[in-house]
């Protein structure tokens, strides 16, 4: 949906674009050139139909050798705090990690 087609113009020549799932939506408004021009790569990922082994095998990777957990900046705001957070941070680029939003006390 809009998401993707606001990822594409910020993928690097020759990068690639994950998706799975379609929560945004199924409508993909885009044009040839990102893919054509930059060598841009779209990628799908099946999440219901891959085989059971497989599937437990990409499970332990991210529990292991992929995890990236403890690498990931985590920051914790308050529900009050979200607003000025998305204007300041996030419209201007300057998120980056986990935003945890903490409701209640």
């Amino acid at each position: 949906g809009d998401v993707l087609s606001g990822i594409i113009p910020c993928v690097y020549y020759d990068g690639c674009i994950t998706t799975c799932g379609n929560a945004a939506g199924v409508t993909l408004n885009t044009t040839v050139f990102p893919f054509i021009l930059r060598s841009t790569k779209l990628i799908g990922i099946d999440s219901v139909y891959i085989d059971q082994q497989l599937r437990q095998i990409i499970w332990n990777k991210l529990f292991t050798e992929w995890n990236v957990h403890e690498e990931i900046k985590t920051n914790e705001i308050s529900l009050d705090d979200v607003i000025p957070f998305i204007t300041n941070e996030m419209k201007n680029g300057h998120h980056s990690g986990r935003t945890i939003v903490k409701i209640g006390k």
